[in-house]
Formats: structure tokens, sequence, C-alpha cells
């Protein structure tokens, strides 16, 4: 996977670059789950049916920043996301141990006022 640096004087944004070979639906987002959204206070994150079971998880705000990096080990993991203020941001799954190096994003929405 090749990443790529975008900056101007106020953001940045960071891309990557995956080979593909077909257009299709991406084989590993049907298996993730991001849950609730919107969130209040913590985000859960499901993997099922992944041969994977080592990832680097990052959330970008909507402006190209990332607030918050992380490793995961093994299919499940609980996110505290009441330091960050309400917005839409970006979860970042990058499988670490897996044939298929390519990103996953996910769009969450943190929204404290949410009953």
């Amino acid at each position: 996977m090749h990443l790529f640096k975008y900056e101007d004087k106020t953001h940045t944004f960071l891309f990557s670059e995956c080979d593909i070979t077909a257009v299709s639906e991406h084989p590993l987002e049907g298996s993730i789950e991001v849950f609730p959204n919107p969130i209040s206070e913590s985000v859960s994150l499901s993997i099922e049916n992944m041969d994977c079971a080592h990832y680097d998880l990052e959330i970008v705000s909507f402006f190209g920043h990332r607030v918050l990096t992380m490793e995961i080990i093994g299919q499940s993991v609980s996110i505290n996301v009441e330091h960050l203020p309400d917005g839409i941001y970006m979860i970042v799954l990058s499988p670490v141990d897996c044939l298929n190096k390519c990103a996953i994003t996910k769009k969450i929405v943190i929204n404290k006022n949410t009953l």
C-alpha cells in the first residue's frame, strides 16, 4: 500500500492506494460493523469472518486531522470518544498481517445530544 500526503496551509490529508484488479464491493466491508452510529460516548467495532487478527485503527476528523490511533489485536474493540467534539469522522481500519493490505473506511457521527 502506498501512502500519499497532501497538505495546505490549514489541513493535512492522507490517502492510500491499493492495487485494483476488478470493480466490485470491497470484500472486507460487509464483515465490519460499527455501532452505535451516531455516537455519544463510545463506539464498538466488530470484525467478523476475517483471516486477520492484527489491525491499525485511526479516527480522522472531517478536516483530515488524525485524532486517535490505536492497534487492535482480535475481532472487536470499544473506543471511548467522549473527548472528541461533535462532528463527522472516519474510522480507518488497516489490516497488518493479511494479504489484503487495503484500508477500510467507515463514517461515524459523534453527537453527544443523542437521546
